[in-house]
C-alpha cells in the first residue's frame, strides 16, 4: 500500500478515491457495450499489475545495490536477493549483540565473522552469491 512504498522509497501514487454513486441501470447492455466494459477493466487490471511489478522490480534493484557482492557475481534473483538481504541483516543484529556482549572489546570483522558462521541458513563464514552460501539458504526459522 501506499504507506510500504513510502518506507520502501518506491515511487507510487495513491488512487484512493471517493465512492462513486451507483447509476441507475437503464436497462440490459448490449453483448458489444459488455465486450467494450470487461476489455477496459482488463486493460486497467494489466497496468495495475505491470506498475506493480515495476515498482517491485525497483525496490529489488535497490535493495541489490546495498547488499555486500563482489563485482564478478551474476545478478542475484528475487528469492535469492531477499534470503541475502534477510541473513545479512541477521548477520548485522548478531554482530551488533555479540559486541554488546563482549563490551566492545572484539575487533567488529571478527565479530562479523563469527556471526555469519552463526547464520540461521549454514555453517560457512563465506559471504558469496553462490546457492550453497548461508546468507542465501533458505531460513531455518
Amino acid at each position: 500500500g501506499c504507506r510500504a512504498a513510502r518506507l520502501l522509497g518506491v515511487v507510487h501514487e495513491c488512487k484512493r478515491r471517493p465512492p462513486r454513486a451507483r447509476a441507475v441501470s437503464r436497462g440490459a447492455k448490449t453483448a458489444e457495450t459488455v465486450q467494450r466494459i470487461k476489455k477496459t477493466r482488463r486493460l486497467k487490471a494489466n497496468n495495475r499489475e505491470r506498475n506493480r511489478m515495476h515498482n517491485l522490480n525497483a525496490a529489488l534493484d535497490a535493495l541489490r545495490e546495498v547488499l555486500p557482492t563482489f563485482p564478478e557475481d551474476a545478478k542475484l534473483t528475487k528469492i535469492e536477493t531477499l534470503r541475502f538481504a534477510h541473513n545479512y541483516i541477521w548477520a548485522l543484529t548478531e554482530t551488533l549483540r555479540l559486541a554488546d556482549h563482549c563490551g566492545g572489546g572484539g575487533l567488529p570483522g571478527a565479530l562479523f565473522s563469527e556471526a555469519v558462521m552463526l547464520s540461521p541458513g549454514g555453517t560457512s563464514a563465506a559471504l558469496s552469491s553462490s546457492a550453497d552460501s548461508p546468507l542465501l539458504a533458505a531460513p531455518t526459522s
